[in-house]
């Protein structure tokens, strides 16, 4: 038996009879594979035209696709109202927080923001982790890499622990700009992964593996490489900009005990590792059966897309890549809109919450300083930060019950976004140029 990934054919030679389809699906019940005597639906366009011009429609293709699509969009919306939930202003931990706080802490972030991260990582690596586990032949190989992926990433979050025990100093040991490019990288490779998994053929030669140095030594062990990237992968999570994470890193920071800095980072990757373990594991499920796993593969591509997608637009955001649309409105300075004016200066004030900024849109006036006081009414990891790019440098830092003040002047009118650092929670800032 020959078989051709890039012809998509499987050619049989016998020496008499050949086995039925169905014989086929019998011996490689085990193996992922399908056989059909007629062309699988995946097989057939969806639109195709007969010699005489007719369009026909392939329908339980159709029916199939929208099946799929609603899948993909019932769980973006699930994600989307468990971050607008806000159920991280629930639990609000400090340095002197028991463990049990921060394994709690963990489940929720491993239930929303840490999901479309990580999970979309696990996800997009699934197909490839799946074609290692079924060599080994053993049904609880398929667990393998992702238990290897959250060791690895428990492993990371203790020694990142202990580093940030020894610092001490710094509330946040990284620029954003780092977080974002790194971010915008990931979820680059990821819409790559996902796009493979919806079958564009041209990315299909694209595989993960370990850098040239440890593949001489992978050589020696061929299970070894495929112990080590799920383990490295898990580990490089620790970077990902996950509001939760950073929250739990700055309080970390501030213990000055490396212990005590590594138990906390433990505890909170202990408590992202359920969810997680629990998207590897549905997934590992899902591709040994060969009706679920190409719904599944259509599933999760068109989600690790989404999720790569949505990552970029987030990280140019916090880049500064969405400038201001300048334009030259002018409102009358009696506008209920604008701002009070003290002493020259326009005041404007801003509720701070776990998902959201209230207001979300405020209007000021162009070359009239602004004086922005901000009161944190119990902000999560991701909207702890304000930052506006095309207003201001740096970042505005919050504290829970505490008003923060940000003084500026906007030269040019237009709209101006501000956001969570992160890029997640966002308003508009509207300048305008008055009569006054």
């Amino acid at each position: 038996m020959r078989a051709s990934t890039a012809k998509k054919t499987v050619v049989i030679e016998c020496g008499g009879s050949c086995p039925t389809a169905g014989e086929l699906n019998t011996i490689f019940s085990n193996d992922g594979y399908s056989f059909s005597s007629k062309p699988f639906v995946d097989d057939v366009p969806l639109f195709q035209f007969k010699k005489d011009g007719e369009l026909v429609i392939n329908q339980n293709k159709l029916f199939s696709g929208l099946i799929n699509l609603l899948l993909a969009s019932g769980v973006l919306l699930l994600l989307w109202l468990i971050n607008r939930s806000g159920l991280s202003s629930l639990i609000t931990p400090n340095a002197s927080s028991s463990l049990l706080l921060f394994f709690f802490f963990g489940l929720i972030a491993g239930s929303s923001s840490c999901a479309a991260l990580s999970g979309g990582i696990i996800l997009s690596m699934s197909k490839q982790w799946q074609a290692w586990t079924q060599k080994k032949g053993k049904k609880t190989a398929k667990w393998e890499p992702h238990v290897l992926f959250n060791a690895g990433r428990i492993a990371s979050f203790f020694l990142a622990g202990a580093l940030l025990g020894v610092l001490g100093h710094s509330a946040r040991t990284l620029p954003l700009h780092f977080y974002a490019v790194f971010t915008i990288a990931i979820s680059l490779l990821m819409i790559v992964l996902g796009l493979q998994m919806l079958g564009v053929k041209q990315l299909q030669s694209l595989r993960i593996g370990l850098p040239r140095s440890l593949s001489k030594i992978g050589a020696k062990d061929p299970t070894m490489s495929n112990r080590v990237v799920p383990v490295l992968t898990g580990a490089l999570t620790l970077l990902l900009p996950c509001g939760f994470t950073i929250t739990t890193m700055t309080i970390a920071l501030t213990t000055a005990n490396i212990l005590q800095a590594s138990l906390i980072m433990t505890a909170f990757a202990l408590g992202t590792a359920p969810m997680l373990l629990a998207i590897g594991l549905s997934s590992s499920e899902l591709l040994t059966k060969p009706r679920l796993a190409q719904r599944f593969m259509i599933v999760a591509g068109i989600l690790v897309v989404a999720f790569g997608l949505n990552n970029i637009r987030y990280q140019l955001r916090v880049l500064g890549i969405n400038a201001p649309i300048v334009t030259s409105a002018s409102i009358p300075a009696s506008n209920s809109k604008l701002p009070p004016i003290v002493d020259g200066v326009q005041i404007i004030k801003l509720n701070a919450y776990s998902n959201r900024y209230d207001p979300n849109q405020i209007t000021v006036r162009v070359g009239v300083p602004v004086r922005w006081e901000i009161t944190d009414q119990g902000t999560s990891g991701c909207t702890n930060a304000i930052i506006a790019p095309g207003l201001f440098n740096g970042e505005i830092r919050l504290s829970p019950g505490e008003t923060s003040i940000k003084e500026f002047t906007v030269t040019k009118p237009g709209r101006y976004t501000f956001s969570c650092w992160m890029g997640m929670v966002e308003g508009i800032i509207e300048a305008v140029q008055t009569s006054e």
